[in-house]
């Protein structure tokens, strides 16, 4: 049989393609259960059925890859390939294979929807979600008990000439009018779900670094919903073509990204905890302390190099910051390097300010970009600046401008 003109003629196969996006899933789904497990166990122990359910959805899309890449590397499933390029063994095989492949998908999903659900049920219990597990764990249920019973006997979903007593006869649902129904459902109560997540949502008063986190999440779910109309529409082409071997592997990308994004989305909201706690620890970390002050000193050495200050200049510095020192609060430790480089440029300014001279001006210090939200302020108050100065500028500019460009 030769594959269909619509279909792309150009390529061997698509092994690649379908390694391509089972590992790519893999990669998206392993370290997000294992973060939200590590979270929920070690750092706030909240774990719940939500967890539970995750870590069974996780397993079940890590099985539906390593079945993908077994059927397209062995070569004897005819998964990627053309129809006019498999025997008759082989398409046995690949029918086998979708048969498989069909039943992983419904508990992979069925498995997300219920995390999804039992978590914000736990965070907020509602009747609406009570309903919602109701529906999502009787439609889903019953489409994987029709998906498993599609055929009697069931050999005949992927070998039609099996048959009982070698009477050759068989019965089968209309799997094309099954297969469109079921997608519809997981569609509907897809956006159902997200929609009702993010009605919760909305009214929560919070910062609007935390809204665009929300929003941020939100829209790696709608992307999920999204891969799940895309799969809609590669079921279309596969039932249009007679080349199924070949277009299967639209509908394995499309089924494997909305799992993948769909387990994402699920675990971010729980793994924030994590990323906060690993960041807090890197920063207490001696090489961390290292790199920083390093760091910070960097800016005014290299704005004294630019500038080519003169002696003179340097030991005008070193009175400033002579005086910066002396300036301190009685009783506090010893500054941070950071802390007496500002000290020394505050008392640069006070000085140019107690000899006459002008103080610098809003536009170069908006043009030299200070990075001292604080400096910033302090320069506002004593210099009654416009508030409209800038929150993050350069710190090395300033100091360039006073051990170096006023200096030479």
């Amino acid at each position: 049989m030769e594959p269909s003109k619509s279909m792309d003629t150009d390529r061997i196969n698509q092994r690649a393609d379908v390694l391509s996006v089972a590992v790519l899933a893999v990669c998206l789904v392993v370290p997000s259960v294992i973060a939200r497990v590590y979270v929920r166990t070690r750092i706030i122990p909240y774990f719940g059925i939500d967890d539970v359910f995750m870590i069974l959805s996780g397993i079940a899309v890590v099985a539906a890859a390593v079945f993908s890449g077994i059927t397209v590397t062995d070569g004897n499933y005819g998964t990627g390939q053309h129809l006019n390029e498999v025997n008759e063994i082989e398409l046995i095989n690949f029918f086998k294979s979708v048969y498989i492949w069909e039943i992983g998908y419904c508990v992979a999903l069925l498995f997300i929807k219920l995390s999804i659900l039992t978590y914000y049920n736990r965070l907020q219990p509602s009747l609406l979600y009570k309903i919602t597990i109701a529906v999502v764990v009787a439609g889903s249920i019953s489409f994987l008990i029709t998906n498993i019973l599609q055929c009697i006997p069931i050999s005949s979903a992927w070998d039609p000439t099996a048959s009982p007593n070698g009477s050759h006869s068989h019965t089968c649902i209309n799997d094309v009018v099954f297969t469109y129904f079921s997608a519809a459902f997981n569609i509907i109560t897809d956006f159902w779900i997200w929609g009702t997540c993010l009605r919760m949502l909305k009214g929560l008063q919070v910062a609007t670094k935390k809204k665009f986190e929300i929003i941020f999440i939100f829209s790696i779910g709608l992307l999920a919903c999204a891969a799940s109309i895309a799969r809609l529409c590669t079921i279309y082409n596969f039932y249009a073509v007679d080349d199924k071997t070949w277009a299967v592997v639209p509908i394995m990308t499309c089924s494997f990204l909305e799992l993948a994004l769909a387990i994402v989305a699920a675990c971010l909201p729980t793994i924030k905890p994590g990323y906060l706690k690993i960041c807090a620890w890197i920063k207490q970390r001696p090489l961390w302390t290292t790199v920083t002050e390093f760091c910070s000193k960097i800016p005014t050495l290299h704005g004294q190099r630019r500038s080519g200050a003169s002696a003179d200049g340097l030991r005008r510095s070193t009175d400033y910051e002579r005086k910066g020192k002396a300036s301190t609060e009685p009783g506090t430790s010893s500054a941070s390097p950071v802390s007496r480089k500002l000290s020394t440029i505050r008392s640069m300014i006070e000085g140019d300010s107690k000899n006459g001279n002008k103080p610098p001006i809003l536009s170069e210090i908006a043009r030299w970009g200070l990075q001292d939200n604080d400096f910033c302020r302090d320069l506002e108050m004593q210099h009654e600046l416009p508030s409209s100065v800038p929150e993050r500028l350069a710190e090395r500019s300033l100091s360039q401008h006073y051990l170096g460009n006023k200096i030479a």
